[in-house]
């Protein structure tokens, strides 16, 4: 069925944009004077324009997940008074701070003007809107309950941020103590232990095995240290690039799922967020 990009004015004077699918422009035009809608813009919408490729605003970039929370609940509440959308993101894009998340804003109401939904704009930006996101906007669309959606992703947003929240604070202190432990072992390998070599070297005796791979392990600390951090900084390189594939984000998240303690607390929040997911 042929789709339609709209722009009609309702009885109060509020402007309303989409798309419709019809059989016929005049079919398109008949269903919204029934409703008692001004069409002022009405154009034949190719599948192509859904198919454009997602726009990028540059490097990896991310929205910060707060501010995301912060826009969800004001565009929620201004649609929920019934005030046009392109009217919100104008208000929006004129009171949020950061600047890629604006730039983001402005170019999703542009696209709407020129007769786009509200769920396709939003689409073309992934680093800002995650698919959950984008398919609830348009589930609200499409049921013509828009208002409800957006207050419902609103909450399930904020309720996600609180339980992020907790986990980081959780897992503050085994990390402090961690590094902390690190940090004080390599600096024993790396500047006690030497220290002990030459007095084990004057009793010439035979040393146990577990004092002989010490002494080993403090050498190899102490002149290859420069080949341990070309190597972190190379598995944090090869991280980033698996996760960026569909297919490396599955292994990835398959080796941190059998990791001790931080498998089952992954699997738990995975669990709470299919929980809150399923109740939006």
């Amino acid at each position: 069925m042929p789709k339609y990009a709209y722009r009609a004015f309702d009885g109060l004077g509020r402007m309303e944009t989409g798309v419709l699918e019809a059989d016929s422009e005049r079919a398109a035009v008949a269903s919204f004077q029934s409703r008692g809608f001004l069409v002022t813009s009405l154009t034949a919408r190719d599948d192509k324009d859904r198919e454009r490729p997602a726009r990028r605003l540059g490097g990896y970039f991310r929205i910060n997940r707060r501010d995301l929370v912060i826009v969800t609940r004001q565009l929620a509440t201004m649609v929920s008074a019934g005030l046009p959308i392109i009217s919100a993101l104008r208000v929006l894009a004129e009171q949020i701070p950061n600047r890629r998340l604006r730039e983001v804003i402005v170019r999703v109401r542009l696209g709407i003007e020129r007769g786009g939904s509200l769920s396709d704009e939003i689409a073309r930006y992934p680093e800002a809107f995650f698919p959950f996101f984008v398919n609830t906007v348009r589930a609200g669309e499409v049921s013509g309950v828009l208002d409800a959606s957006m207050n419902y992703l609103a909450d399930y947003l904020e309720r996600e941020l609180d339980l992020i929240q907790k986990v980081k604070t959780a897992a503050t202190y085994p990390v402090v103590v961690g590094a902390f432990t690190t940090m004080v072992a390599m600096g024993a390998i790396a500047f006690v232990v030497p220290v002990f070599v030459t007095i084990f070297a004057s009793f010439k005796v035979q040393l146990p095995l577990i004092t002989v791979i010490v002494i080993r392990t403090s050498e190899i600390v102490r002149h290859f240290w420069w080949a341990g951090m070309l190597l972190l900084v190379g598995l944090g390189m090869a991280m980033v690039v698996t996760r960026s594939s569909e297919l490396g984000q599955r292994i990835m998240d398959a080796v941190v799922l059998k990791v001790p303690i931080v498998g089952p607390l992954v699997l738990r929040l995975s669990f709470a967020r299919f929980g809150r997911a399923m109740a939006v």
